[in-house]
């Protein structure tokens, strides 16, 4: 049955949407890393002579870009795929941040005088059917910019505490974020490397492939941890009340409008998350909503 500080599922609908993510991330990844693979050992068997073009069979009008020798063609394509990595590094904290962000003020709504130190004292469904204006911004944004170890200490101060994965894990963070910071902001290069305008291009830091997969694995663990604090200690089923807050005004699907509003409700849900809720929950949940405060 519904509990409102119990959450229906075994995670949040935040750190869904983060692991879709980084599935996408790992699918995106892996699919070039078999053909790369590949043309790099077509590369190095080509016969004498061979130039890309003809190794690969490009024609077009855009087979000349290709470069001329297969030495230069390699040192490109190694280049490109440290550039992939990079790339995939930036991808990562992006949707770390985000995740962080969301789940930080999902929170912060459902237990609004949490950052008072009088957790669960105000039910944040009250708020949010009153149409309290609560902006949150102020303590979720050290979260997300800034140095990790600073990020970490505004958490602990927000929280109560700190996973101790996300602790252990401080120094690997802030390693990434100095790489991301390089590839955002200054093409792959050292940020102190545009102060002197005349010294040659230079060349992006190197990223490599077991060093990528080590940083996907830690992200994934801090989420994990971080949801593993959160959803049950302060959101709970805030989620779902705060989206029937929303569904209420919103158009009904054609296949539920012959519905009651908590079967329909559970409908959305099952539709959206491919999770079944249950139709008791539903109800509870209606029924709770509808006797918070006047």
């Amino acid at each position: 049955m519904f509990d409102r500080w119990k959450g229906a599922f075994r995670t949040s609908f935040a750190l869904r949407r983060f692991n879709k993510h980084h599935t996408e991330i790992n699918q995106l990844y892996w699919s070039l890393a078999p053909a790369a693979a590949f043309t790099s050992y077509l590369a190095r068997h080509a016969p004498a002579g061979a130039t890309p073009a003809s190794l690969f069979h490009a024609s077009g009008p855009n087979a000349r870009r290709i470069a001329a020798d297969l030495p230069t063609w390699q040192r490109d394509f190694a280049d490109f795929g440290n550039w992939v990595r990079l790339s995939a590094l930036l991808s990562l904290l992006s949707y770390l941040e985000t995740y962080l962000s969301t789940v930080a003020t999902l929170a912060l709504r459902s237990d609004p005088l949490l950052r008072f130190n009088q957790s669960r004292a105000v039910d944040g469904t009250l708020w949010v059917k009153r149409g309290v204006a609560d902006e949150v911004s102020g303590f979720v944004t050290p979260l997300v910019k800034g140095e990790w170890p600073q990020r970490c200490s505004a958490y602990r101060t927000l929280f109560g505490s700190i996973p101790a994965v996300l602790n252990s894990h401080v120094g690997d963070l802030d390693q990434m974020r100095k790489m991301r910071n390089g590839v955002a902001h200054s093409f792959g290069r050292e940020a102190a490397f545009f102060e002197d305008p005349v010294i040659h291009a230079g060349w992006p830091v190197r990223l490599q492939e077991g060093r990528l997969q080590g940083w996907l694995a830690i992200v994934e663990a801090v989420a994990a941890a971080i949801d593993g604090h959160l959803y049950p200690a302060h959101l709970g089923d805030f989620e779902l009340v705060w989206r029937y807050h929303r569904w209420r005004h919103e158009p009904r699907h054609i296949d539920d409008l012959r519905y009651e509003a908590p079967v329909a409700f559970c409908r959305t849900i099952n539709r959206d998350f491919g999770e079944g809720l249950g139709r008791d929950h539903c109800r509870a949940l209606v029924t709770y909503y509808d006797g918070v405060g006047p």
